[in-house]
């Protein structure tokens, strides 16, 4: 035997390629010939040993292909005899043929002849068990679809010129489709099951939206054909599935290709959808008149729309999808629907436009009437339309972009919440597509209420404790929900569509707008780009800002808009309070009716459990209301001051001084309103003076309530007289400079109180600091200096003594404080106006005497000079001295005499000067005794 079937061997002989071919044909014609006994018992030795070998080694000669496939066809044939007289017969090596003629469908070198007659073995030998296996009809059907429509475009692209041979091509690619056809057909009888047709419809799929209308045609050709021979063939029984699963997901191909431009392509597209909608009413148990009556309205559709004799072809796109929302709607089940929208939206990457405007179309007329029953699914769905919505943005298609937007706002009506979180988990910043779908949500105003509070609601923290989150290294990291939502609302409020909506809800958002900002001081953002790997870096602080302009411009306040600046911006809680402070000043002179809704909506987040950097940034801006007198309107400031009032006792040092920084606004209030607050504002006062924490603190109460002293009411200032000089008296020695200039501008501001039996009250407690303010009078510190001499010349008005007033109100401290002292202790020999008045100013002097004795070990040489020249001047007065005064005028002595030996040679220069006043006077003190 091996000398005769060595021939299968190819050899360098030129009868090789005719004595293999005849050959084969023998084999063909003797099987075709022989009964079924001799089949059988030849059958291992027909296929192994003739068949078997010539199949597989036949690549490259197209006579052999040809006479090994019909050969393969032939027998086949003839092996149904066996099959039918005896049904145990199982074909030898039936995988391993079909598999090698697989192989010579996928091979491109092969002519179309060759393909049609495997085609027609295939036909053959999968009619003969063993069944094939699911893979192998899969790796079939694939092979036999690239072989037709490939062969179908080739020749499209490539007409004949010659007639005959274009003619004798279309008869063999006709051919080669109704051996196609038939092959299909005995796949579905063999297997007729879901699985079947839904192999046919995925391996037909990719061709379906092929831009070439041949591709499309033939496609839908095929298709309907398997759908024609399932719907009649189809049977039920217990057991089988009660649902034709594929049947959704083919009806969006489908109305794709029902909006076709090519005529042909819709009409058996059409007919399609027509055996789907019969197919899926036997699974579901309907009566047939019932789904004709549906399949009535795509006849008359049909005849209506894609007859050439009455609208010459032209496609009528909107009567289309009407007619096809009306049937679907109809006649798909509630299981299928969420299965027919997923079909429909990966419809929209078609190649042909008008079928991508048909099936938004159909999509949005069953997303609107049966919506709700995919609640739970619509996040999933909306994110598929966005991304499908990303790629149709390069392409012509891209028009239509607003109405896949407007489908994905009609989700929103019926799953709000699920659509806004899908699109806030796209990537920042946001893309074209996601800003048109934000921009349609913005055309439903009952829609944008909703999403507002959701973007409010999860803007707050995201899912989490906070909208930022500390990463290891200690950076500030913005969630990207929380700022997603910002980017929303920015988005939503630019579109200018929202004015009435906005203003609704202004107090809300601009509350949670300035705590955002808040939040994300000192905060980063990275995002990486998926398509990229770019990493993209994002300012928080800055996009809160944005959306707080736009909330403004929103509402048509562009002048209040321009006060926020973005640009060359850092996230800092210093200049959010400066913008702020700018955004305050401008709605008091613009858009003063906003005002109240502003501090409503922060009152709650200054004197709760907010974060600290929360409550700092809306102590602030109720302070400058405050000082913006609260617009003028007398009830909103005594509620904002009543807040502030509270927040004095925050635990946060920079939000107690921003407090008593807005109470200077009490000058503002009504008569009856400071009777009111008067009480508190001055206990806070004292707590703000007490503050030892905070320098600042401290420094702010004491300059507020030097301003606002004068606005209180006497009784209360009176009654609290003692108490404020206790708490305040230790700044004035022993602080900065800014300290002591509040506290001597506190002592000159209430002589507004001296009048009545309250001007000895007065004057008594200033004698306890008229020292230390005179020695302070010539200080480098200028408002120190001012603020002695200012206080200074008022003591001078009250103690009787107007022309030192009038020397003090022209007195420079340049002329150095000898000069002072000596007009000062002159004018008060000469000052006139009776005993009580002298006297009182000399035992304001004389008691300053021991309070400035400490001065001589200053560490400011100027206050140890000072202090020379000040108690020298008054202890020199012989008249003004008494006999008992050996001890504090030996003090005086003693302190000047060792400040001969001081560091400092101006301090010695001035010892030296006045020591010879000092023991003279104790010259005469000593003879008197």
């Amino acid at each position: 035997s091996s000398s005769f079937f060595g021939i299968f061997q190819r050899s360098a002989d030129e009868g090789y390629e005719k004595k293999l071919t005849t050959i084969l044909y023998c084999v063909g014609q003797a099987a075709q010939n022989a009964d079924a006994i001799q089949l059988e018992k030849y059958a291992d030795k027909i296929v192994g040993e003739f068949l078997g070998p010539s199949i597989a080694s036949c690549q490259g000669c197209e006579k052999i292909e040809a006479a090994v496939l019909t050969a393969i066809s032939q027998v086949a044939v003839s092996f149904e005899k066996v099959h039918k007289e005896k049904t145990t017969f199982v074909m030898p090596q039936h995988d391993g043929l079909v598999n090698a003629i697989i192989t010579v469908l996928q091979d491109n070198q092969v002519s179309l002849s060759s393909k049609q007659l495997a085609l027609i073995a295939l036909t053959n030998l999968i009619q003969l068990p063993p069944a094939i296996s699911q893979s192998t009809r899969c790796c079939m059907l694939k092979a036999s679809f690239n072989t037709l429509f490939n062969s179908f475009l080739e020749a499209d692209s490539c007409k004949h010129e010659d007639y005959t041979s274009a003619r004798e091509l279309d008869q063999k690619l006709t051919s080669i489709g109704d051996s196609l056809h038939i092959l299909i057909k005995e796949l579905l009888r063999q297997d007729m099951e879901q699985s079947t047709i839904d192999e046919i419809f995925t391996m037909l799929e990719t061709w379906l939206r092929l831009d070439q209308s041949l591709s499309r045609e033939l496609s839908v050709t095929i298709l309907r054909g398997a759908l024609e021979v399932y719907s009649k063939n189809v049977k039920l029984g217990v057991g089988s599935p009660s649902n034709f699963t594929p049947g959704p997901y083919m009806i969006g191909a489908i109305v794709a290709r029902c909006h076709d431009p090519a005529l042909t392509v819709r009409k058996t597209a059409l007919g399609c959808l027509q055996f789907v909608l019969r197919i899926l009413g036997i699974y579901n148990g309907l009566a047939p008149e019932t789904v004709e009556n549906s399949i009535e309205q795509l006849n008359a559709l049909n005849e209506r729309c894609n007859n050439i004799n009455i609208n010459h072809g032209k496609l009528d796109g909107p009567a289309i999808s009407e007619t096809l929302v009306s049937v679907l709607n109809e006649r798909i089940q509630h299981h299928h629907v969420l299965t027919l929208l997923d079909s429909l939206g990966d419809a929209l990457l078609d190649s042909q436009a008008s079928s991508v405007a048909g099936c938004i179309a159909v999509f949005e007329g069953i997303a609107n009437a049966r919506g709700s029953e995919i609640f739970q699914n619509i996040p999933g769905l909306a994110s598929k339309l966005h991304f499908k919505m990303t790629v149709m943005a390069g392409d012509e298609t891209s028009d239509y972009l607003p109405r896949v937007a407007a489908n994905i706002k009609h989700l929103g009506v019926h799953n709000c919440r699920g659509v806004v979180t899908s699109l806030l988990r796209t990537e920042l910043p946001f893309d074209r597509a996601c800003k048109l779908i934000w921009g349609q949500i913005a055309e439903d105003m009952k829609l944008s209420q909703d999403v507002f509070d959701i973007l409010l609601e999860l803007g707050a923290g995201g899912g989490s404790d906070q909208p930022v989150r500390m990463l290891p290294s200690g950076q500030m990291m913005a969630e990207h929900i929380s700022l997603a939502s910002i980017c929303a609302l920015t988005t939503l409020m630019d579109t200018h569509k929202l004015e009435s909506l906005c203003r609704q809800e202004f107090g809300r958002l601009f509350s949670h707008l300035v705590t955002m900002a808040a939040h994300f001081v000192n905060a980063k953002f990275e995002n990486r780009r998926s398509e990229t790997g770019s990493v993209i870096t994002l300012s928080p602080f800055i996009v809160g800002l944005e959306a707080l302009r736009s909330l403004f411009s929103a509402i048509n306040c562009v002048v209040v808009a321009h006060e926020i600046k973005t640009e060359h911006t850092l996230g800092t809680i210093f200049n959010l309070r400066q913008i702020m402070t700018r955004v305050v000043k401008s709605v008091v002179l613009h858009a003063g009716h906003l005002l109240q809704m502003c501090v409503s909506s922060l009152l709650p987040l200054s004197n709760g459990n907010t974060p600290d950097h929360v409550r700092e940034i809306s102590i602030s801006i109720l302070a400058d209301v405050a000082k913006e007198k609260g617009g003028g309107d007398r009830v909103l400031l005594t509620s904002v001051l009543t807040s502030l009032l509270r927040a004095v006792s925050d635990p946060l040092p920079k939000a107690r001084e921003l407090a008593l920084e807005g109470l200077i606004g009490l000058q503002h209030c009504t008569m009856s309103d400071i009777d009111t607050l008067a009480e508190n504002a001055l206990n806070a006062f004292i707590v703000g003076i007490e503050d030892e924490k905070s320098a600042d603190v401290s420094l702010t109460a004491l300059r507020v309530l030097s301003q606002v002293i004068v606005f209180l009411p006497r009784t209360v200032v009176e009654n609290s007289l003692d108490l404020i000089s206790f708490k305040v008296r230790p700044y004035l020695e022993m602080s900065s400079n800014d300290h002591r200039a509040a506290v001597v501008r506190l002592y000159g501001r209430l002589s507004k109180f001296a009048e009545d039996g309250f001007k000895t009250q007065y004057l008594d407690l200033c004698q306890t600091v008229i020292g230390p303010i005179l020695l302070y009078s010539n200080c480098a510190h200028n408002p120190t200096s001012n603020a002695c001499l200012e206080t200074l010349e008022t003591i001078a008005n009250l103690a009787g003594h107007p022309i030192l007033a009038d020397y003090l109100a022209k007195y420079k401290i340049s002329k150095g404080f000898e000069q002072l002292m000596e007009k000062a202790v002159v004018l008060q020999e000469e000052g006139g106006g009776g005993d009580y008045v002298a006297n009182t100013f000399l035992n304001m002097l004389e008691t300053s005497v021991g309070q400035c004795l400490g001065y001589f070990r200053s560490t400011n040489p100027s206050l140890r000079k000072n202090a020379v020249i000040f108690l020298s001047k008054v202890v020199c007065q012989e008249k003004e001295l008494q006999v008992g005064d050996e001890e504090l005028f030996s003090s005086v002595l003693g302190g000047t005499i060792d400040l001969l030996k001081d560091p400092d040679i101006e301090v010695r220069k001035t010892a030296a000067l006045y020591i010879g006043d000092l023991v003279t006077l104790q010259a005469k003190l000593q003879a008197n005794i």
